[in-house]
């Protein structure tokens, strides 16, 4: 059988980066189907930097060296390789490519697929086409004028089926492929794998899964690792799937105020709005007139009880009313 899985993003750049990148790696790991029968297609981005941390090329390290796939087939994607400050293109599993990297995983057989590649996988015909770069040797055109027939076809590129996609997209109309397999994307649509966690709130509620070709395509579920939800302060937390829950707090005015309410949970971002109670402000003449709600009215209002000197509230009001 072929196994794919999607975007990895390993990353430690926010609080919960480190232990979501250890639990995918867990997981890939820990799968029934990693086994010597079995070939293994990771469709890029398996870093969110091509500058990782040695935290993260540790467990770049660890997955690798658990691997028990006779063959691993590595796309590049375009998080996995940038320009350092010389210009020089660098890749974040460049490890993978050296001579010794037979010796440093016997197990396993690893090919980083950085061009264009057409090979053959358990009987079946295979087409990959990694993310391009300017040291591919193709341009993105050239793909669009790849006409062939295939089993499979495994990418990590923006195709024409997802046009409200605002990037560069390709056009892959002339390739007549059994199953289409791509990464890149995120969330899960038509052929795209979508990432093993979400990225981002927009990401979030979505199913994920990795793929499995053996006579059928076969959408094997995965648990939920990590994911975005809201709650309202303070009210309690609601059970969630997610391992590693990540948490806007909505009328609360910074993670820390959260944090003394739920305890040590991952805040991605707190939203506070002030409250204004409409009904007194309409007994006191501020609102429901002609006039409208203005900030002069408001402060007017609030003057009448402050505890402050009369110079101090003249002169804020000079300031606020102009």
């Amino acid at each position: 059988m072929i196994v794919a899985w999607g975007d990895l993003h390993l990353n430690d750049s926010r609080p919960w980066s480190y232990n979501v990148s250890k639990e995918i790696i867990k997981t890939i790991i820990d799968s029934e189907y990693n086994v010597k029968e079995n070939t293994l297609v990771l469709l890029g981005d398996l870093t969110e930097t091509a500058f990782p941390s040695g935290l993260i090329t540790d467990l770049l390290l660890t997955l690798f060296s658990n691997l028990n796939y006779k063959e691993v087939y590595v796309l590049v994607g375009n998080h996995d390789k940038k320009p350092n400050k010389q210009g020089k293109l660098v890749l974040s599993y460049k490890f993978l490519q050296s001579k010794s990297v037979s010796r440093l995983f016997p197990r396993t057989k690893i090919t980083v697929v950085d061009e264009l590649l057409e090979t053959t996988i358990e009987n079946k015909n295979i087409l990959f086409m990694p993310y391009l770069f300017s040291d591919s040797g193709m341009k993105w055109e050239d793909y669009e004028k790849i006409d062939t027939n295939c089993d499979i076809l495994f990418g990590h590129f923006t195709d024409t089926s997802l046009m409200d996609i605002k990037e560069r997209t390709v056009n892959i109309s002339k390739i007549k492929a059994k199953y289409i397999c791509l990464g890149h994307q995120h969330n899960p649509a038509k052929h795209y794998i979508g990432s093993v966690v979400p990225n981002s709130t927009s990401e979030a509620n979505k199913s994920r899964a990795f793929w499995v070709f053996d006579e059928n395509k076969k959408i094997i579920p995965l648990p939920t690792l990590c994911d975005y939800y809201t709650v309202r302060f303070p009210n309690p937390l609601p059970e969630v799937e997610a391992k590693y829950p990540i948490w806007t707090i909505e009328n609360c005015a910074s993670p820390e105020i959260a944090q003394e309410q739920y305890g040590d949970i991952y805040v991605h971002k707190t939203l506070y709005s002030a409250e204004i109670d409409t009904e007194g402000l309409t007994d006191l003449g501020v609102l429901g007139n002609k006039e409208g709600f203005t900030n002069a009215k408001l402060f007017s209002s609030w003057k009448k009880d402050a505890q402050y000197d009369k110079s101090i509230l003249d002169l804020a009001e000079s300031y606020l009313t102009g």
